[in-house]
């Protein structure tokens, strides 16, 4: 019986061990410098070497010129421990997956007590140490923790989690991981140079490709297409064959009828793949490991990605050029998060065939979407497409605007223009636009977006030019962080980060007094000045979470008791009672009526997608505006009422000027008080902090007991004991 390839080439010498350079190299010092400790944890993925390197371990301390990291090869126990040994009596291997209960761990305990019978140390080599079960590991664990000085022991697992923490913390771990295929493939060539073996071009890389990082799995592949070879050769096509591959002309058919956007050359190609009883999983994988080459080349070049790539045959280098020069870098990455996620989803498959056709289909509607919208930006753009409703923060610009559809006979008699550009603007028609030129010219166009060396400088800058009435609410002490999100090249974000909800939320209720911008609101003020500094496609996005750690709740979605507080909190900060916005109280009682604060929301802003701001609600804010007005109106009612009780009460009949004016103050606020429409505004930089807490006072509840005579429940009681 022939021995197989992965036990011919197990190592005996720690040099010998193909690509663990982080556990080789620290035991090689520990051993040559004396200092091995009485528990080892090898852990990794399988084949890696871990049992392999814990037999060298054993070797290299129980060597008789040891412990030593070279091992002399010519003693008994570097015999018996070598490759087709029999084995040493002083070194143990016990299946831990079935040897795993209390019973085990109290026989390893009794064997541990006798001393070794020929060599220095007896060494417990436990294989699948996470079968252990947790009764095992504290049966061990005193052992484990104090052995005899003659004991050593070796935990080899895959899942070192499952091993309990008392026992990983009194061993040293030495992570395995799995073998890069850079490493890998020299060392399988010069295992076909002594086994005689002509391997073809691509046959390694399919063999590392199919064990997977494995060292093992990969020597037990190789070793079947060895076997497999005729007159000593492996080719290709028989390579793929035997591991399940699909042929790389069909993926290359695929590609190239997504390039081409060829739906019949797509579903024949699904048709083959099911008809020659390819793995349909398999060849989705294929399909995935191909796009990732493309992806390779689109983004590195040709000369940085022929490293990465592997050995790949001129023929099939040229044609990945061709396929990778026909499409971007946008597309490719589309196609593979397509392809992966059906790829993650076809392990329970019921109809393999009708999951393939359904891939190619997403594959096939992501090219014509791509292309669709590339040919419909260039269109616009040549001719001069009237604008539509661009959603902002808070909402609309100016609805009226946006609704608007000049001619473009009349945009060439409103606006003078140059005659060499009105001939250029003339000579380009519509049906003069090839597909190929909307194609070329959108990929050229889509991918150039503004560039902005320095937000925080462009920032500044932005807020330099704005309004005193709209600066005052985006400078630095509102607004101490300014982020430019580029994840979605397509749709950028300017996040603005405010030092406090509040902030935000008089950032979004502000209304711009100064000219050209009277009577917009302030973030479309802001928007706009954005647009021209960072780019077209640039919105306003918010910070869910303030500077000063707090949640930042949209104002649309607030209820119209949260939307009242936060009005009347803007007003105290607006009269000057509260450090905040707004104008001093003496220029409040001389410019009430240029308030930059609005509470009254326009009905016509409505909720944008790209706007995860406060940029209105589906539901017209006409509403919440009436539903907070009413719930203000009554509680309006609630403080007139409690203030007549007061006055009643603690007051004499002749009530003092303050407290007259007062009076007037809330019995002519008919509307919500905390509106900034109020005309009561006027006069509420005149209050006290002493009248407002009297407005807002809470009586307080006395509370009784059950049994307490003073309760007013107990009343009847009372009345019956002293008529009895």
């Amino acid at each position: 019986m022939a021995l197989a390839l992965y036990r011919r080439y197990r190592p005996d010498t720690f040099e010998g061990v193909i690509g663990q350079n982080q556990v080789t190299v620290p035991l090689i010092r520990a051993l040559d410098q004396g200092k091995i400790t009485h528990a080892y944890l090898f852990s990794g993925p399988r084949g890696c070497g871990k049992t392999s390197s814990a037999r060298i371990l054993a070797r290299c301390i129980n060597c008789e010129q040891g412990p030593t990291s070279k091992p002399c090869g010519k003693c008994q126990s570097c015999k018996d421990l070598a490759t087709g040994g029999p084995g040493s009596i002083d070194v143990v291997e016990i299946d831990a997956a079935s040897h795993n209960g209390v019973d085990d761990a109290r026989e390893l305990r009794e064997r541990a007590g006798f001393a070794p019978a020929r060599d220095r140390y007896k060494i417990f080599i436990l294989d699948e140490a996470h079968m252990v079960t947790p009764q095992g590991f504290n049966a061990l664990l005193k052992i484990v923790e104090e052995p005899p000085e003659h004991v050593m022991f070796i935990f080899a697992t895959t899942e070192p989690d499952k091993v309990i923490g008392t026992i990983r913390s009194r061993t040293h771990h030495y992570p395995f991981r799995l073998v890069p295929p850079e490493v890998m493939g020299p060392y399988l060539e010069s295992i076909c140079q002594k086994e005689g073996i002509q391997a073809q071009k691509g046959v390694l890389r399919l063999a590392m490709r199919a064990g997977g990082g494995s060292m093992r799995d990969t020597l037990s592949v190789l070793d079947q297409l060895m076997i497999g070879s005729v007159n000593g050769a492996i080719s290709l096509d028989s390579a793929v064959a035997l591991l399940g591959f699909t042929p790389s002309n069909l993926i290359g058919d695929v590609v190239d009828a997504l390039i081409e956007k060829d739906g019949a050359k797509l579903y024949e190609t699904v048709q083959k793949v099911i008809v020659g009883g390819f793995d349909s999983r398999k060849f989705v994988e294929d399909l995935l490991g191909r796009l990732r080459d493309l992806l390779l080349l689109a983004s590195a070049g040709v000369n940085s990605a022929k490293n990465l790539l592997g050995d790949l045959s001129p023929e099939d280098m040229q044609d990945l050029q061709r396929q990778s020069s026909q499409l971007t870098l946008s597309n490719l990455s589309r196609m593979a998060e397509i392809v992966n996620n059906a790829f993650a989803g076809m392990a329970n498959a019921v109809s393999p065939r009708m999951n393939l056709e359904i891939l190619v289909a997403r594959l096939l509607c992501t090219r014509t979407d791509s292309t669709e919208n590339a040919q419909t930006q260039i269109y616009a753009k040549n001719v001069e497409a009237p604008k539509t409703n661009v959603k902002h923060f808070i909402g609309s610009a100016n609805k009226e605007q946006n609704n608007k559809q000049v001619p473009p006979q009349m945009k060439q008699t409103q606006t003078q223009e140059p005659a060499q550009e009105q001939i250029q603007k003339e000579e380009i028609q519509p049906e003069q636009i090839q597909p190929e030129q909307i194609q070329s010219q959108a990929e050229a166009q889509l991918d150039q977006p503004t560039k902005i060396l320095d937000v925080d400088e462009a920032w500044n800058n932005l807020v330099k030019d704005l309004p005193n009435d709209v600066r005052e609410y985006v400078e630095r002490n509102h607004v101490p962080k300014v982020r430019l999100d580029e994840s979605n090249p397509l749709k950028r974000k300017l996040v603005l980060t405010f030092d406090e909800p509040i902030s935000q939320h008089a950032f979004a209720l502000a209304i711009c007094t100064t000219a050209p911008y009277d009577g917009k609101k302030v973030p479309v003020v802001v928007m706009s000045k954005v647009k021209d500094v960072f780019g077209k496609d640039v919105s306003i996005a918010p910070n869910s979470v303030a500077e000063n750690g707090q949640k930042v709740e949209s104002v649309a979605k607030m209820d119209s008791q949260k939307l009242a507080q936060v009005k009347r909190e803007l007003l105290m900060r607006k009269a000057g009672i509260v450090k905040g916005f707004g104008k001093t109280a003496s220029e409040e009682s001389e410019l009430a009526d240029d308030s930059p604060l609005d509470s009254s929301l326009d009905s016509s802003l409505d909720a944008s997608q790209d706007d995860a701001w406060a940029s209105m609600a589906s539901a017209p804010m006409g509403d919440a505006l009436a539903a907070a007005q009413a719930q203000a109106l009554q509680e309006t009612q609630h403080v007139q009422q409690a203030q007549s009780q007061s006055i009643e009460q603690e007051q004499s009949p002749a009530a003092s000027p303050a407290q007259s004016q007062q009076d007037e103050v809330i019995n002519g606020a008919q509307e919500d008080e905390c509106s900034m429409q109020d005309a009561s505004l006027e006069s509420a930089t005149n209050i006290g902090i002493d009248d407002l807490e009297k407005m807002f006072e809470v009586k307080s509840v006395k509370e009784f007991g059950a049994s307490d005579p003073n309760n007013p429940k107990n009343a009847h009681a009372r009345r019956r004991k002293q008529e009895e």
